[in-house]
Parts: structure tokens; sequence; C-alpha cells
């Protein structure tokens, strides 16, 4: 991961803002969408909160500071965001799995201004979920070709634990016209255990870019 934010602050050298987006993972918020509106202060530095992004949001999802801290999905980034970009404003977001279509278009509208202004948009969502290797890999390669492909109406059948999420991210390279996308890595949690196991977890990493707004 931490070679992936090095090549994104490469090619995104000074973004005007980081949206974070991650699943529910601990079913935590009282929304189907919620956000983070407050700053993050801690050992690594602190990062601002996004307010245009807040104001954004405050009409269409839930401000609900205090459940992000307690979530790997977000911060397992938000030391790397600190490293690669320094005092950059951040809007975490966390979806669940009943955010309706309509709600989440609404959601991607009303963040598309802002992220035209130049922005990086992540998404933080494993990939298969509790195989065997050889068949996470070949769901994996599924998933990785609809996302790529933008077909929307797989994405609920597909083993991703943000699936909702991921419509929302996709939503949003469509409106801002990022359709062209790259895989950079692809593994499996077997690959860094002692002895195979039939419980794994499948990652893949892909950037999408080309539009009017940054990766």
């Amino acid at each position: 991961m931490d070679e992936v934010y090095g090549m994104l602050s490469r090619e995104l050298p000074s973004p005007g803002r980081i949206l974070l987006i991650a699943p529910d993972h601990y079913l935590r918020g009282r929304s189907a969408v919620t956000f983070r509106g407050a700053p993050w202060d801690a050992s690594f530095g602190p990062l601002p909160e996004d307010r245009d992004g807040v104001r954004a949001l405050e009409r269409l999802a839930r401000r609900q500071d205090d459940i992000f801290p307690g979530d790997h999905g977000v911060t397992e980034h938000i030391p790397r965001i600190r490293r690669a970009w320094g005092n950059v404003p951040v809007l975490p977001v966390m979806v669940r799995p009943e955010a309706t279509d309509l709600q989440i278009l609404a959601i991607a509208k009303a963040l598309l201004p802002l992220l035209e202004e130049g922005a990086a948009v992540i998404l933080s969502m494993d990939f298969s979920h509790y195989k065997p290797a050889s068949e996470a890999r070949r769901e994996d390669e599924r998933s990785t070709g609809a996302i790529r492909s933008f077909r929307f109406n797989d994405l609920n059948r597909l083993d991703i634990d943000c699936p909702r999420g991921a419509r929302l991210f996709l939503q949003l390279m469509k409106l801002s016209g990022a359709a062209k996308s790259r895989v950079l890595a692809t593994g499996n949690s077997d690959d860094f255990m002692a002895s195979p196991t039939a419980r794994t977890t499948g990652y893949v990493t892909m950037i999408f870019g080309g539009g009017q707004g940054a990766p």
C-alpha cells in the first residue's frame, strides 16, 4: 500500500482534497451513508476537515464523527494520506449495504464539482473472502473485470466487501469522465501465510483516471 501512495503522490503532487470511501465494517453508522466532518489530530500529524465536502453532504448523508477512528477501512489510509500529501483536507465516507442507487447518485452529483477542482478519490475495499486461493483469484478476476467495465448491475453479485461504496466510486469516475483504468497489483492473503488456508482474502489495486479531475 505504501508503494501505491508513493506513486499517487508523484502523479498527483498537490490535490485539493482527498475523498476516502470505505465500508461501515461494524455497522455503527446510524444512516446508510455517514461522513466525518472533523479534523484528524494524531501522532503522525494533523489533517483538516473538508469543509466544502461537509456542506455538500450535510443534506444527503449523516455526519457521525466518532465512528471513523475505530474502522480499519479508514484508519489504514489516514496516516498514509498524511505522509503522501501533508496537510490536505480529507472527507471520509462510509457506505452501508442499504444505500440506494438514487442516494448514491445524488451524493456523487453533489461531490462532483469539488472533485473537478482537483482531488484523489480512494476506495478502500477488500475483494473475495473466505475461499481457497485458487477460487478467490478467479472470483477477483471476475470482480476486477466488472468494475473496470462499469457494470453497475453486477456489483451486488460480486464477492467484494463494499459493493455500494464501489457504486459511489464508479459513479464519480463515470461523471468525471475518468474511464481509463489499469491494474497495478493483485494478491491474496495466502501469499503472506506459511501454509495455505481455505479462508483467504483477495486484494486488487487499480487506478482510474483520464477525466476532468485527478485520479
